[in-house]
């Protein structure tokens, strides 16, 4: 098994809180590290097993003595019932932490868990492998732009744009990557993940007919990411009206497929500038639904730029949550743009995305404009093809795109 940097965070936040979410969308490695993680001391029950569904939805009390903690309970979307009688227990064994570790597909928000449970509880999010941990190198720290960083982070120097892109192109998936990333396992793995995204979480949870509509609409997100969110336009691409295309964007971001870009709004005028950026958080699925053939026409391909953004997009997410913390993360809209702007601690890094190994000033020119804007600004970052780290003036320095979470 690969190791993930959320094994490290699980052990460390179930000795702090009594109930840990692991959230999710299918495929990611939920289940298989839990189970890793059970081995130690925790009893696990998926309620996959029907019959363990059944007894959870009709007698949650006998489920719970029938499997008392430290319990580990996967796929607990399935059973939301549960979740006011695990606070029960808890309300008897008040001072106890790791008494209850949860899985689900579906993101369930703090507020919406206070409704059922009043104790503290963790939620760390699972998405696929960072590419630290698809090169076997997995604990890195969050992202920050810096020279420091970047230099322990450039490890890969046999590394390049084409072994990025196949490796974009087939996915982070675990087990797509146990796979060796042949075309035809890379069929069967993407069209099988759809058809339980689409069975046992969304024609599960909602009414939406036989889902044809409904994949047609995520082909059509797919082949929109690192763009503005237009929903209407969305919504008549799908031939669907946009009441629905709203509710099935809230479907797609409650179970992790997508994910909204805000922009800097303090400092935009631009009323277009106020609409989130739409991004995939699954490059190979993305990649599936857009129809690319293959990696060598990815490289090429209109959507090229807008794919290589999406990785980068996901890997800071990912160096974030797979260290429980929630990145300050937005694009800010001026001339040019730039791509991604974050801030730690008050101060604003900008970030840009660029295929070239020659960097010239217009890739950066807009990093400027922060410094006018009534925040502390921090180093600049070129994320492009060139295979060292460089400074490109006092401030900005050029990185490997592939230097973002890999130690």
């Amino acid at each position: 098994m690969l190791t993930r940097t959320l094994s490290w965070q699980l052990v460390k936040v179930c000795k702090q809180y009594p109930v840990v979410f692991v959230t999710g969308p299918r495929k990611v490695g939920k289940t298989t590290l839990l189970k890793y993680f059970a081995s130690s001391k925790y009893h696990f029950v998926s309620l996959n097993d029907l019959n363990e569904r059944q007894l959870a939805l009709t007698d949650p009390v006998l489920f719970l003595k029938n499997h008392e903690p430290p319990l580990i309970i996967d796929e607990c979307q399935y059973a939301p019932i549960l979740f006011s009688h695990i606070q029960s227990y808890l309300n008897d064994h008040q001072g106890v932490n790791g008494l209850f570790v949860l899985s689900s597909s579906i993101k369930f928000s703090k507020t919406e868990l206070k409704k059922s449970m009043s104790c503290e509880v963790a939620i760390l999010e699972l998405q696929g492998l960072s590419f630290g941990e698809f090169k076997s190198k997995p604990f890195s720290d969050p992202f920050l732009p810096s020279t420091h960083y970047l230099k322990i982070n450039n490890s890969c120097h046999d590394y390049d744009f084409q072994s990025l892109y196949r490796d974009i192109f087939y996915g982070f998936n675990l087990r797509m990557v146990a796979k060796d990333a042949e075309d035809s396992a890379r069929h069967q793995f993407y069209n099988s993940l759809l058809q339980d995204f689409l069975c046992k979480d969304i024609l599960y949870q909602t009414s939406i007919g036989d889902g044809v509509d409904f994949i047609t609409f995520l082909q059509q997100v797919a082949s929109s990411t690192g763009k503005l969110l237009n929903l209407k336009q969305l919504a008549q691409a799908s031939k669907i009206d946009l009441k629905t295309a709203k509710l099935w964007l809230n479907l797609l971001q409650k179970f992790g497929m997508v994910y909204l870009l805000p922009p800097y709004l303090k400092y935009s005028s631009s009323s277009k500038s106020k609409s989130p950026k739409i991004y995939f958080l699954d490059t190979g699925l993305c990649c599936y639904l857009a129809k690319i053939s293959n990696a060598d026409h990815l490289q090429i391909c209109t959507m090229n730029k807008a794919i290589l953004k999406t990785f980068v997009l996901a890997e800071i997410l990912k160096s974030y949550w797979y260290n429980f913390k929630e990145p300050k993360l937005y694009y800010y809209q001026g001339n040019g743009g730039i791509d991604f702007v974050l801030e730690a601690d008050e101060i604003l890094f900008p970030i840009e995305v660029n295929m070239s190994g020659i960097q010239k000033i217009k890739h950066y020119q807009d990093f400027d404009i922060l410094k006018f804007l009534g925040k502390k600004v921090g180093t600049g970052v070129v994320l492009c093809g060139r295979k060292d780290v460089a400074y490109l003036k006092e401030d900005v320095i050029s990185a490997p795109v592939w230097s973002i979470t890999l130690n």
